[in-house]
């Protein structure tokens, strides 16, 4: 078994510089960072440098044949992620892919399929598990304290929060809106704090009313997503986005439903909220507030939560956690957090609510799984109706 892991990130873009190089650095004991990749010849030379990174290219498959990385950070757009991962797993290396691992739930089905024939891991970036509130949750809701969930929600909306850089507003480029880019983050995390219910079924409807209707309206890099550097004030040019701003619906599983409402930009304020609700106790997350009783009264309490570990400070912290445990898990001396029947779960509601948005109707999980193909042609993001 080796003693250390030799990895290589593809995409020296914001994602790359702001958490997956400095949490791969800050394994220092366990990884070793031999090299970064960016088609952009110029970016990937200059993120060598910054961050005094042996080698750097502007080709993956040269970068998979010549270094023979073990662990590889695919940090590239949406749709990109498929075939840079799938070119990762067929050289040989292990793969820790931006979310969403795919754009639909049979593509990320074939990658798992190639991982396990490969011997190899793959994990998906659903970091907000690593968020103290949220884990507060799942170990609440697994040991029983809640009783039989019977309802979920998610409230993640921006009030302005479109972003600004990169290729979130075009949907060849990024499969979506703000589902696709923040929404995978909520849903993942509410599935995995109720068990992982299999989704049978998804209802949602899309809008972009902020999208195609303003493009003037001051925000903050912070607001957009831009987490770490100097925070400063921006303006989402939006004239040419076909991705929605605003996705709302209901997810269908074997044991509650989970509603949602998830926004880039709405007239709002900010939220981020999970709520499940229990026959004897309810909750929300990642802020941790539990509401039941005690005796004939009623009983409203805040844990008293401790860090997590070290890097709960840090920017982008669950990046740091997911990269260790990945790393851990490597070596032998960890199980991966992130299991890939959680990430294909969440992968089939986000292709069903696509689904169910462009058909103006409830799209069913056998649609995705039976049908040939299924959603692999579908392209993401506008809906017909609106909200």
């Amino acid at each position: 078994m080796k003693e250390k892991i030799r990895a290589a990130v593809i995409g020296a873009g914001m994602i790359a510089r702001a958490a997956h190089i400095p949490a791969l650095l800050s394994a220092g004991e366990s990884v070793e960072l031999v090299a970064v990749c960016d088609r952009d010849p110029e970016t990937a030379a200059a993120c060598a440098k910054d961050f005094s990174v042996p080698r750097w290219y502007a080709d993956e498959e040269a970068l998979l044949r010549e270094e023979r990385p073990d662990l590889v950070c695919v940090c590239t757009p949406n749709g990109t992620h498929v075939r840079i991962t799938r070119l990762a797993l067929e050289n040989g290396a292990n793969v820790i892919c931006e979310k969403p691992l795919a754009l639909s739930y049979r593509e990320g089905l074939g990658l798992y399929r190639l991982a396990e024939e490969k011997g190899l891991c793959l994990a998906a970036c659903q970091t907000q598990r690593f968020q103290r509130g949220i884990l507060a949750a799942q170990e609440y809701v697994s040991e029983g304290l809640l009783g039989t969930p019977y309802y979920g929600d998610i409230e993640r909306i921006r009030r302005r929060g479109i972003p600004t850089w990169g290729n979130f507003l075009k949907r060849s480029a990024n499969g979506g809106g703000a589902l696709a880019d923040i929404g995978v983050h909520a849903i993942d995390a509410i599935l995995w704090i109720m068990g992982n219910p299999r989704v049978l079924g998804v209802t949602g409807v899309s809008s972009r009313a902020i999208i195609a209707g303003e493009n003037q309206v001051r925000s903050s890099s912070r607001e957009c997503g831009m987490l770490s550097g100097p925070e400063i004030s921006v303006l989402a040019q939006t004239a040419d986005s076909d991705v929605e701003d605003f996705a709302t619906g209901m997810i269908r599983t074997e044991k509650a439903p989970i509603t949602f409402r998830i926004g880039w930009a709405a007239h709002l304020p900010d939220a981020n909220r999970l709520t499940v609700l229990g026959d004897r106790m309810g909750l929300t997350a990642p802020d941790m507030r539990v509401y039941g009783a005690l005796g004939q009264d009623q009983c409203d309490f805040t844990p008293r939560l401790f860090p997590l570990g070290p890097w709960d400070n840090q920017p982008f912290s669950g990046h740091y956690y997911l990269i260790h445990n990945v790393a851990d898990a490597l070596l032998g001396r960890a199980r991966l957090v992130i299991r890939p029947e959680e990430t294909l779960n969440t992968l089939a509601a986000i292709d069903l609510f696509y689904m169910s948005a462009e058909a103006g109707r409830e799209a069913k999980r056998e649609e995705i799984e039976i049908r040939p193909g299924a959603g692999e042609h579908r392209r993401r993001g506008t809906a017909s109706a609106g909200v």
